[in-house]
């Protein structure tokens, strides 16, 4: 950070007041260390007397107990009552706030400072002043823009008798600089800028409406943009909430505009219509609108945009991606609608990304993406389940290449037996479709299948081949398990069916001779 001139310092310094003012001492006595009013209490003899640290006065008492919350009989603060003769050690009150004034040497400039202030009750509770120390000076210049500084943090208070100063890259809020665990209030003086700015162009800003930390972003961000006074009248502070928090903007305003039209890009009947729909303007919204206007032919109204759950900014930048497939008003339309027909879609928004993914695969497909049916079809839902699929049989070809050549070994496990059948897992695809239709995870042993190192069998009614009933692992002629629906244990006829299945099937000629043998005649 540039270390400023001593010339520079003077100039910035000159603005501010030598000495705290009244008002100052005023703000921190009643909202800074409002709750640092103590009652401290000793005994002389049977009587005990209370001093009342904010009206300075001493008092007879009833009889207060340590810690408890009373009310000062000669001040009527609210207060904690502390025992005197008890240790004092770690009792210091802190408080950081941001103090706003008129610069001393130009009606038409406003200044702050960052104040430190420490009431320490550790030596002594009678006659207690608050200290201040002032960390940081900001000064708010129509003309000449507006300027964060603060002592050099590399060379201390003071340097050869002489104090140094560094101005900061930006102006922001110095409460993160601050320990507030052991800072009991962190603020700012709204009644301060009430009088700051009064008489000087910072009146006009509109900054009533808004409560932004210490304030200090705020001016220093109309001092460069004084078109936030358009924007503010209007009703529109989501737009300056956002640009204080830093948010995305998307080039949505045009913050040197010489007017609101030219500000927010829009004509008159547009902000007139945004107004009458009483409208939160965002700047998500304000992006959408733009866009849709810029292109020839859309059907996209203003009033639209009050029943779109849609954008946020990552939804914002896809529908931007996706202009080229149709106007904003249409793509808008669909995708409203699909959300409406299809539970799965939690929001406008989810149904564009879903839309979004379709497309991509319809590239990838090497679909006719001029066909309309093809880019907009009467059910996304589906049409982008069967997508995926599609997309996964291409991806699983060399896979399903390897399952294929093993088919020829893998067919010694055909078996009927009391209306049920196994065979081999023929594909990938079938397996993915098994697990999806039993809830269950054998879709990801595809691999391991495709390369030999485990078999996959599916087991049917007889009578219904075609749909999943349960599934058998198989491994060096060993049945390792066998799943159904939602991963259940096999029920009674699949167990009969499996135990007959390893007799036939699984035992070598020498364990089916002994199984024989043990049968009596």
């Amino acid at each position: 950070m540039p270390e400023l001139s001593k010339q520079e310092a003077e100039k910035y310094l000159a603005h501010f007041p030598r000495k705290v003012s009244q008002e100052l001492v005023d703000y921190a006595t009643n909202e800074v260390f409002k709750k640092s009013r103590y009652i401290f209490t000793k005994r002389i003899k049977k009587q005990q007397y209370g001093y009342c640290t904010h009206c300075n006065r001493e008092f007879k008492t009833t009889g207060f107990k340590h810690n408890e919350k009373v009310t000062c009989p000669m001040c009527n603060s609210d207060c904690i009552v502390k025992a005197s003769g008890r240790g004092r050690g770690k009792m210091i009150d802190k408080g950081y706030f941001v103090f706003y004034e008129k610069s001393v040497i130009d009606p038409k400039v406003i200044v702050a400072r960052g104040i430190y202030a420490v009431r320490d009750y550790r030596s002594s509770y009678e006659y207690v002043e608050t200290q201040f120390t002032e960390d940081v000076w900001y000064v708010f210049d129509m003309k000449n823009g507006s300027v964060m500084f603060r002592e050099c943090t590399w060379w201390g208070s003071w340097v050869h008798g002489k104090r140094g100063y560094e101005r900061l890259k930006s102006v922001y809020c110095y409460f993160s600089k601050h320990n507030q665990s052991d800072i009991g209030y962190l603020g700012y003086s709204r009644k301060s800028i009430k009088a700051a700015v009064k008489d000087t162009p910072f009146s006009w800003s509109g900054w009533q409406a808004y409560n932004h930390n210490d304030m200090v972003k705020f001016f220093d961000l109309y001092t460069r943009y004084p078109a936030i006074e358009y924007i503010t009248k209007l009703g529109f502070t989501k737009l300056i909430e956002a640009k204080l928090e830093d948010g995305l903007t998307y080039g949505a305003v045009n913050w040197r505009g010489k007017n609101l039209f030219k500000v927010l890009k829009l004509t008159k009947q547009e902000v007139n219509e945004i107004k009458a729909n009483e409208m939160e303007l965002t700047f998500e919204n304000l992006k959408l609108i733009q866009m849709a206007k810029k292109q020839e032919g859309s059907s996209f109204s203003i009033s639209q945009i009050c029943d779109i759950d849609l954008l946020h900014g990552y939804y914002l930048k896809e529908l931007e991606k996706l202009l080229d497939y149709g106007t904003v008003g249409k793509i808008i339309s669909y995708v409203s609608k699909q959300k409406k027909k299809c539970k799965q879609y939690y929001s406008v928004g989810d149904a564009l990304v879903h839309w979004r993914d379709y497309i991509a695969d319809c590239i990838k497909l090497e679909m006719d993406i001029k066909s309309e049916s093809v880019i907009y079809p009467k059910d996304l839902y589906n049409a982008h389940q069967n997508t995926i699929r599609q997309i996964k049989i291409k991806a699983d070809e060399k896979l399903n290449v390897k399952i294929a050549k093993r088919m020829k070994n893998l067919n010694k496990y055909c078996f009927e037996y009391n209306g049920l059948m196994i065979r081999p897992a023929a594909s990938s695809i079938e397996l993915i479709d098994e697990g999806k239709a039993l809830n269950h995870c054998v879709g990801r042993y595809a691999d391991k299948y495709a390369k030999g190192e485990t078999d996959l069998c599916v087991i049917r009614s007889i009578s219904e081949p075609d749909k999943p009933y349960f599934t058998a692992e198989i491994c060096k002629g060993k049945i390792i398990q066998v799943r159904g629906r939602h991963n259940c244990s096999p029920t009674k006829d699949v167990a009969d069916f499996i135990e007959a299945f390893k007799s036939e099937k699984l035992q070598t000629k020498k364990n089916k001779d002994k199984a024989k043998a043990k049968i009596p005649a």
